[in-house]
């Protein structure tokens, strides 16, 4: 049974992109109580601000509390949407739901459904920053793999034989076939050892998500800004 799953992409070293300058993530004001009484919603939860405890989290634990604004362009979604703070909304809402003593309560319907306007949703500027710094480094010319490991390689019982075809022999003999030697690598995995894929190095430049840590590390752009969305916590 085999579960590797591998991509490769080269990107053309023409490529070119200006810096963004400013990224307006101010979140817009409903205004007067009456136009909050007038709208109609529909009511998004368990959005981006809910990251899923896996391997890929810390904590390792569920987590609220996490800005949309880390992960998608705000802006653009004001643009193309008309939305409102969370928060705001639910003080009105609770404001005039206390109608409900004058049997004139905020109708509710709830509809359960995972879809999303994807088209309004684009991936946040400052996250395209670091993914396009990356790229950089690598010239704008590399290849991708995409390795899935982690949890799954150790359950035997579900995936059998995903650790051995995941094992760095047989991924080097798999990629000495389809990835011309010396090539810039980029490795996308879950596996939790930096070092699990160094026998690649003998025949390739290998690029790991860890080697660019500083992009978002605690002296960065991007860490400054995004704490000053969390109210200055990390």
């Amino acid at each position: 049974m085999r579960l590797i799953f591998l991509s490769f992409a080269t990107s053309s070293s023409n490529s070119s992109f200006s810096p963004i300058t400013e990224i307006n993530d101010t979140i817009p004001t409903l205004g007067s109580e009456s136009n909050f009484r007038s709208g109609k919603y529909l009511y998004y939860s368990r959005g981006g601000d809910y990251c899923k405890g896996s391997m890929y989290n810390p904590s390792n634990k569920d987590e609220e509390g996490k800005d949309f604004r880390y992960y998608f362009d705000f802006k653009h979604l004001k643009e193309v949407a008309s939305i409102m703070e969370e928060g705001e909304f639910l003080r009105d809402w609770k404001r005039w739901d206390k109608t409900h003593l004058k049997k004139r309560k905020v109708p509710v319907r709830k509809v359960v459904t995972h879809k999303r306007p994807w088209h309004a949703l684009w991936k946040s500027k400052r996250l395209m920053n670091i993914v396009t710094e990356i790229s950089g480094r690598m010239d704008w010319d590399f290849d991708a793999v995409h390795v899935v490991r982690g949890e799954k390689a150790q359950n035997k019982e579900l995936w059998p034989h995903l650790d051995s075809d995941t094992s760095p022999d047989v991924l080097l003999d798999k990629l000495k076939g389809m990835v011309q030697p010396w090539r810039n690598l980029y490795v996308a995995m879950n596996e939790p050892y930096y070092n699990y894929f160094d026998k690649l190095r003998s025949s390739f430049k290998v690029h790991l998500l860890d080697d660019y840590k500083k992009l978002w590390g605690n002296s960065s752009e991007w860490y400054n800004e995004t704490s000053l969305l969390n109210n200055g916590k990390p």
